[in-house]
């Protein structure tokens, strides 16, 4: 059965903290408020008045399938594949496509962390850290044979966009003139992060082509400073920063400064924007006089938001976005912040707890990108040993259309062959 959302409990844990690009965590706490239930689940009642228009077994055909179809997609199930190489610890799992995952962690006695990529195993992962960045590295996505991310030139020093094809050798530095920079993510060749110019300022940036002389700033004009998350076609999405550095305003960009779409919807005041797929967006914002952020997915723009925090969740971040479904996380401050990785299917009810899947009871997982096969990529703590490990959710497959089809005309000939009792009086 899927697991229902609810109230979490276990000891207060701390999120240690993801590596941010300028020593700063541009994420803004999570948000309690009141549920905006955008239910799915009103497919059945829209069949049922539907009913004079259609004969009974049909009816009843169709009302059985639409039952078999809302089950089916409660008892979604997930396999999980630990993913955490045998010498590393600090792991974060942070991006997944193509069969291939990414994200980082620091070799046993190292106190730097390295970007990381796998092909579906702990056994096949791949050190993709340039010993030239004495101060670690971090892969934070990939789109085909690319994957990108940043590295420190030293030990606490500026951070420099980087990205790779498979090897640490392969690196680029995507830099240019900025005096620090980072990439957050990849679509095609596309890729977006953000570099810090002259006046110290974070802006924005897309290398169009994946390289440096592409680079376009994305900050709007006025804007103290911006950074990008998520691109997908000719799609990108991030923040507005304040002249502190601190998170403002969700934003859509098509691909220029002036293109952009300021998300933050009326009624919530600080919004990130984390991931986009197509004309979706997602990320989280906090509702005015709350504390805790909710999980929102837009449509571009603002008024379409949805709130995808579900009942029993306090706050929740939505963080990535594929193939219809959102994943991120969610937090119960009554049960002293333990925080559960979650998957939405467009509405807050939809939510699956996928904590309840992990091979040992963690009150603290993430769920931070998803493919187009609904494989999710995260990272869990394991409290009987303190670890971090990078997990890989990967859904059960389903029934088919066809077999739900067969189990509807099933039905459809039970009812008739039923009426034919009733009429001619043999029915107990």
């Amino acid at each position: 059965m899927r697991p229902r959302v609810k109230k979490i409990e276990g000891p207060r844990e701390e999120e240690a903290p993801a590596p941010s690009d300028n020593r700063k965590d541009y994420r803004p706490r999570y948000n309690a408020a009141n549920l905006l239930d955008e239910s799915g689940g009103k497919l059945l009642p829209e069949l049922l008045r539907k009913e004079d228009q259609t004969n009974t077994s049909f009816r009843a055909a169709v009302v059985l399938l639409a039952i078999a179809g809302l089950v089916m997609r409660a008892n979604a199930q997930y396999t999980v594949t630990d993913l955490t190489p045998a010498g590393y610890t600090g792991l974060f799992g942070n991006g997944i496509a193509g069969g291939m995952q990414v994200g980082s962690g620091a070799p046993t006695g190292s106190t730097i962390s390295h970007a990381l990529m796998w092909s579906g195993t702990a056994g096949s992962v791949v050190d993709l850290h340039p010993s030239s960045y004495t101060g670690g590295s971090v892969a934070n996505g990939l789109s085909g044979g690319t994957q990108v991310g940043y590295g420190a030139i030293s030990l606490g020093g500026a951070t420099h966009a980087l990205k790779w094809t498979g090897t640490a050798a392969s690196f680029v530095d995507l830099n240019g003139s900025f005096s620090m920079s980072g990439a957050h993510g990849v679509s095609g060749s596309a890729i977006v992060g953000f570099g810090t110019v002259s006046s110290g300022d974070n802006h924005a940036v897309l290398w169009a082509a994946g390289t440096v002389g592409s680079v376009v700033d994305l900050n709007p004009t006025g804007s103290p400073g911006s950074i990008a998350y998520g691109v997908d076609g000719s799609h990108q999405v991030g923040v507005q920063l304040l002249s502190t550095g601190s998170p403002n305003h969700a934003l859509l960009w098509s691909g220029t400064a002036g293109s952009v779409v300021d998300l933050n919807p009326t009624g919530y005041g600080t919004s990130i924007a984390w991931g986009v797929s197509g004309s979706v967006q997602v990320g989280q914002a906090i509702p005015t006089g709350a504390v805790f952020s909710h999980a929102l997915m837009w449509s571009g723009t603002a008024a379409s938001f949805v709130d995808l925090n579900p009942t029993g969740f306090d706050g929740t971040v939505a963080r990535g976005i594929a193939g219809g479904e959102e994943v991120g996380w969610g937090m119960s401050d009554a049960a002293f912040g333990a925080t559960h990785a979650l998957v939405w299917g467009g509405s807050a009810d939809s939510a699956i707890d996928l904590n309840s899947f992990l091979p040992f009871k963690s009150t603290l997982s993430h769920a931070r990108g998803i493919d187009a096969a609904g494989n999710i990529i995260g990272d869990a703590i394991d409290p009987d040993d303190g670890t971090m490990h990078v997990v890989m959710w990967s859904p059960v497959p389903e029934p088919g259309p066809g077999s739900l089809l067969m189990f509807g005309a099933g039905v459809a000939l039970a009812v008739r062959w039923r009426k034919k009792l009733f009429r001619f009086g043999t029915a107990h």
